[in-house]
This record gives structure tokens, C-alpha cells and sequence, in this order.
């Protein structure tokens, strides 16, 4: 049964320990699928708040990055809310690894997925670009476990944390079904309808449709502030298998959410959408939120003709 991981208070006793295992070893055979992700690029990608850009550092050095080729950090040039500057710590650009890229506007949650997508689907279209969120303490090896399931599933997307679509009240006859051949699965794993960001995810960049995922984003402020929903409505109605994968040293109770991520500016709290919300608790929030953004998703889908592209102009990038 699922937990409510940002209401459980044993996130709270929970001890990290800063020794990293070496996850990733030599494969003792030409076969071993673990080649396959040790020869590609993997890349890791967030956003933040101008409240929440002195904490990324911090969240950045409890995992161990060795197989992280690169870093974004995607930001707006003003906060989508409140129209807020980001002041970026020195520490922060120093960064090893890390490159910023600005937009010009506010994309909302999807920035941590969106901006290095399209940059990576010019520059390296072949890679693996890992999510996660800026309010979450992971395990330090959560990222190596994480690789080699990406090497296990090819061609799927990998998350700690995933859900069928009833879960929040939206009928499953109504989601895209997978019409291709489902993947072999491995016994840490199994097919879900949404996966979780603040459970990290690996997308294979090359199967990402990023001109859908920028307009189904900006129907409304509903699919706005629900980027889960928004990015597995996409990967389904294209195909692409979304799987929750659990390792011993990977799985959700080993997931911590940090103080400031029970904000009144988190997105489980309503945060984006607000009115009628209240404070029912995150899967009731997730739930109506999800309920109205699938509504907005349905009928803006049966209106919209294809060719060109509406509302997807905006986000200029820029590079730091």
C-alpha cells in the first residue's frame, strides 16, 4: 500500500549514511546490460524557488554524481507566482558539473524536465536525462541504483514512485493504454499509469515528445501545477512504458522530504491552483488537482487540430 511519505513522521529518524557502495562495477560479461548505460550520458536536471535556491547546493552533495555527466538547473528570469528574482549563490555556479539555463518565462514544475530536454534532444538525443526535486533528501546512491535500472528497462522511464490512474480518482478507461509490447520487467519493478517526480525519474530523451509536453503543460493553471500527470499523459498517449523501480539501497521509504518542502508554496499543498484546495492532505489535493487537469487535457485535446503548435512560444534559453 502506498504511503503518504510527506505526512509520515518517520522521515524524520531516518539516517543517511555518507559512504557511498561502489554500485557500478566492471561487468564480468560482454552481455551484462549495465555496459550499455556506463557507455551512454547521463544527465541530472531540477528547478527551484528563489525561496529554495540556497538549499540546492545541499541537495546536490548528498548524492554521489560520479556517473552524472552534467547538471541544468533550469529558472526562470522571475518566479511564475509572485514575479520574484532569483538570487544565485556563488557556490552554486561554481558547482562542478553544473550549467543554469534561464527562460524567459515561467514554465512551472516542468522547468526541472522541460528546458535540458529540448537542449538535450539537439545536443545529445540519445541520452538519459534524470529529474528530481529540491525538497527531497535521497539516498547518496539512489542515482547509481537508478542507472543501472535504466540499463535493465530500455526505452522505458524509471521512477522510485508511481500510481495507477484510479488512485486519484481518474477512471483507467479513460487514460492512454500501452498498445506496445509492455517491457520485461525485473522483480524490483512494475508497470504504473503516473509516475512520481519527487521519486526521481530517468527518461530516455529520445523518447520524450517535448512540443506536446509544452502545450498540454499550459492548457491551464491545473495542468501547470501538475507536471506528473501532464508528462505521463504524454509518455502514454506515445507509448512509452512508465515503471516504478525499488532497489534496497532505492525505494520510497528511504525517500525524505525536508521541512521547507511542507511550505504553503509546495504544490501538494495546493500551491498554483489554490482556491477550494484546502488543507485535506496531499492525496486529496493531488486528486482534485489531477481530476481537473485531466478534464482540461481531454477538452482541450478533442479542440485542438494539429500543424501548428498553440501557445508554445515563450521560454527562450539561455545558457550559463
Amino acid at each position: 500500500k502506498n504511503q503518504n511519505l510527506r505526512n509520515n513522521p518517520q522521515h524524520s529518524r531516518i539516517i543517511f549514511s555518507k559512504k557511498v557502495e561502489p554500485l557500478l562495477t566492471v561487468p564480468h560479461a560482454s552481455g551484462d546490460p549495465r555496459i550499455r548505460v556506463m557507455k551512454s550520458k547521463v544527465y541530472l536536471s531540477l528547478t527551484t524557488s528563489p525561496q529554495r535556491i540556497g538549499q540546492v547546493v545541499h541537495r546536490l552533495r548528498e548524492l554521489d554524481l560520479t556517473y552524472i555527466r552534467k547538471i541544468f538547473l533550469s529558472i526562470p528570469e522571475r518566479y511564475g507566482r509572485d514575479g520574484a528574482t532569483y538570487v544565485i549563490p556563488n557556490e552554486l555556479r561554481d558547482f562542478p558539473k553544473l550549467e543554469i539555463l534561464r527562460t524567459d518565462r515561467d514554465l512551472g514544475p516542468i522547468m526541472k524536465l522541460l528546458p535540458a530536454a529540448e537542449l538535450l534532444q539537439q545536443t545529445d538525443p540519445t541520452g538519459v536525462l534524470v529529474t528530481m526535486d529540491d525538497d527531497i533528501r535521497y539516498p547518496a546512491q539512489a542515482l547509481n541504483e537508478l542507472i543501472i535500472g535504466v540499463a535493465h528497462h530500455p526505452g522505458s522511464v524509471l521512477s522510485g514512485s508511481g500510481q495507477r490512474v484510479e488512485y486519484w480518482g481518474i477512471p483507467e478507461t479513460a487514460f492512454p493504454t500501452l498498445t506496445t509490447p509492455a517491457p520485461k520487467l525485473s522483480a524490483s519493478s512494475a508497470l504504473v499509469d503516473v509516475i512520481e517526480g519527487f521519486g526521481l525519474v530517468a527518461y530516455p530523451v529520445d523518447r520524450l515528445n517535448t512540443p506536446e509536453l509544452r502545450r498540454i503543460s499550459g492548457i491551464s493553471k491545473y495542468t501547470y501545477a501538475s507536471d506528473d500527470l501532464v508528462i505521463s499523459y504524454v509518455l502514454a498517449k506515445h507509448g512509452v512504458p512508465r515503471v516504478k523501480f525499488q532497489t534496497r539501497h532505492f525505494n520510497s521509504p528511504l525517500i525524505q522530504v525536508l521541512g521547507y518542502g511542507q511550505g504553503a508554496d509546495a504544490l501538494h499543498k495546493g500551491a498554483g491552483v489554490g482556491e477550494g484546495m484546502g488543507e485535506s492532505g496531499v492525496e486529496n489535493i493531488n486528486a482534485k488537482k489531477y481530476q481537473q487537469a485531466f478534464q482540461d487535457i481531454l477538452g482541450h485535446e478533442r479542440s485542438w487540430c494539429g500543424g501548428v503548435l498553440e501557445g508554445g512560444g515563450g521560454g527562450g534559453l539561455m545558457r550559463f
